[in-house]
């Protein structure tokens, strides 16, 4: 089990803080590079490329569409991928690829191209681009965490969820979804149980939610109304 520490230089290297830490940033997840990403496909018996599809508002009038076929040539995962950010298209050694959909966003999927859950993003890009866990919306529309190879590191089990920052992350249970959205309306404020867990999914009584405060606040208030 990984145990919880304050954030740390070393934290920051293995944990890598999505919002940004003051002066450093946040540093890319280094992808696979083409010849490792083919080996990585091919351990599955696929091949994995990209097709002119569908017509579209591009320079050339068309786009890039991914999917990947078998040993025999026969389509497994339809050619309906495109290609964001740099993500390459690879499946990890868990059977699952992160791939866009430009209906449905961003998805993770297994081999036989069954939705897996849900990738959520920040700022546009998913989890998995900022490095560390990545958070997923599993099918009970819970949300869960990804470890870097894409094995499930926490199960599915949070309403709402942030990122993982220097080794730790706020979660809530049984809150409303929108909690800790931007604009959320009042009625999602402090709903529900919020607190810190580490990269095993253990609970930090020691550490609060960034909104404790304010919540506590709002309780009493409450109370004395």
């Amino acid at each position: 089990m990984t145990e919880a520490r304050s954030a740390t230089t070393s934290d920051q290297g293995r944990c890598p803080n999505p919002y940004g830490d003051e002066g450093t940033g946040w540093t890319p997840k280094a992808w696979p590079d083409e010849q490792t990403v083919r080996a990585m496909n091919g351990r599955h018996g696929l091949l994995c490329t990209e097709r002119t599809g569908r017509e579209q508002q591009t320079a050339d009038g068309s786009e890039r569409l991914w999917g990947c076929v078998n040993q025999r040539g026969g389509t497994v995962v339809p050619f309906v991928y495109s290609r964001i950010d740099e993500v390459p298209f690879y499946f990890a050694p868990s059977g699952l690829a992160l791939v866009f959909s430009p209906d449905e966003g961003w998805w993770y999927i297994d081999v036989a191209n069954q939705k897996f859950g849900q990738a959520l993003t920040l700022d546009n890009s998913p989890d998995e681009a900022f490095g560390g866990y990545a958070r997923f919306r599993g099918r009970n529309g819970m949300i869960g965490y990804l470890d870097q190879n894409r094995h499930i590191a926490i199960p599915a089990r949070y309403a709402a969820a942030l990122p993982f920052a220097n080794c730790t992350a706020q979660v809530c249970v049984g809150c409303h979804p929108d909690r800790w959205k931007k604009d959320a309306a009042e009625e999602t404020e402090c709903t529900g149980e919020a607190f810190i867990i580490d990269q095993s999914g253990k609970k930090l009584p020691d550490k609060l939610p960034r909104d404790a405060d304010y919540c506590a606040r709002k309780r009493a208030s409450t109370v004395h109304q």
